[in-house]
């Protein structure tokens, strides 16, 4: 079924959006600083700048219906979960032939060190114990931290490098760990993972405006997004949107994004003569189709229950050294989740399982 070819669907608005994201990391203070990994403008994954000017002009047929506006509906799934599972990573350096030390640096998926600020905006390197205290009212933890044994690591969870870890700068993109130990390593991780679950009943699913001016918060830019800040958050960005309307039936809405078009712009005003070159350098920019959005009014929805039934897949990706897997499947629609049974040592698992999807919300007429 394609929506954007029935004006007759019920209920149902298709709107057009450019949208860019504003991003921050926090440091005693929010702001872009050189904490910030990404630009300070930029897309949903932070790979491409984008300044609200970069979008001007409108594409060809199109013209702009309204200002910029912020997003301030969450986008991020419902928080229907009951259960969590939450990760750090501990890092410790050494001298060449040294032994390990005791203690250890607590650091995001990144490399980047996790703080705690006073009130005054001093930093401080996190604990073990700050770790352990940090969890949102109305859950408890179920489970003591575990190493996690997964992928390129030993057996008890350790990596090790001979690339030293900088508190300060966290690990370059290019390192690489291997699950063994040799005495010219000087830094090693592991990733410890804890769940923890609600204590308080079950939330129903629901879409809510965030409480913040639109900010959604992680703990770093790669991780999950949520809408209420917990103390470990060290990142945040918002989602900015301008209307677009059509003015001429059947042309593309396709925004052609110069990357560094700032350092162009000035490249330009110095020299006519490289304006040729700006606008026909394929390899110096990206393009861009504008989100389009099937929209409802809040009452006009359905709840159902999904049931899905798992019967088995063959021929699966080895992923651990003895060449098998430990397969499982999930099954999502909207916010709603369920993971199937885990079947050990398989690359052809049998699961035969049915799985329901509870409160699962669908807008327009049934």
């Amino acid at each position: 079924d394609n929506l954007s070819s029935d004006p007759d669907r019920p209920g149902g608005e298709i709107t057009t959006y450019a949208e860019t994201y504003e991003n921050e990391a926090f440091y005693g203070i929010w702001g872009s600083g050189k904490k910030l990994t990404r630009p300070k403008w930029s897309d949903g994954r932070g790979k491409i700048k984008l300044k609200k000017s970069y979008f001007d002009p409108a594409p060809t047929g199109w013209s702009w219906d309204d200002d910029w506006f912020i997003d301030d509906e969450s986008d991020l799934p419902s928080d229907t979960s009951d259960i969590f599972t939450i990760d750090v990573f501990e890092v410790q350096s050494r001298e060449k032939l040294a032994s390990w030390p005791e203690t250890s640096f607590w650091t995001d998926g990144t490399g980047a060190a996790l703080l705690s600020f006073d009130k005054d905006c001093n930093e401080h390197l996190m604990t073990r114990d700050d770790i352990d205290n940090e969890i949102p009212k109305g859950w408890k933890w179920t489970n003591q931290w575990q190493a996690d044994i997964v992928g390129n690591v030993a057996s008890d969870g350790w990596g090790y490098s001979s690339t030293r870890y900088d508190k300060e700068e966290g690990f370059p993109e290019d390192v690489e760990f291997v699950p063994y130990e040799r005495n010219d390593h000087v830094s090693r991780r592991r990733r410890l993972v804890r769940t923890r679950k609600r204590v308080d009943g079950p939330v129903q699913e629901h879409k809510v405006k965030t409480k913040d001016g639109g900010w959604q918060y992680a703990r770093h830019a790669n991780a999950t997004y949520h809408s209420n800040k917990q103390r470990l958050d060290f990142f945040r960005r918002r989602k900015w949107r301008r209307k677009l309307n059509c003015i001429t039936p059947g042309q593309a809405a396709v925004f052609y994004i110069l990357r560094d078009r700032d350092k162009r712009k000035r490249d330009r005003q110095r020299s006519i003569s490289d304006t040729q070159e700006i606008q026909t350098d394929s390899e110096g920019g990206v393009q861009l189709t504008p989100h389009m959005y099937l929209t409802f009014k809040r009452d006009e929805y359905s709840m159902y229950q999904l049931r899905a039934y798992l019967y088995q897949a063959r021929d699966l990706y080895g992923a651990d050294k003895t060449g098998l897997s430990d397969p499982y499947c999930i099954v999502s629609c909207g916010s709603a989740s369920a993971r199937s049974i885990i079947v050990e040592a398989s690359l052809s698992p049998k699961w035969s399982q049915s799985l329901v999807l509870n409160n699962v919300r669908q807008y327009g007429s049934p």
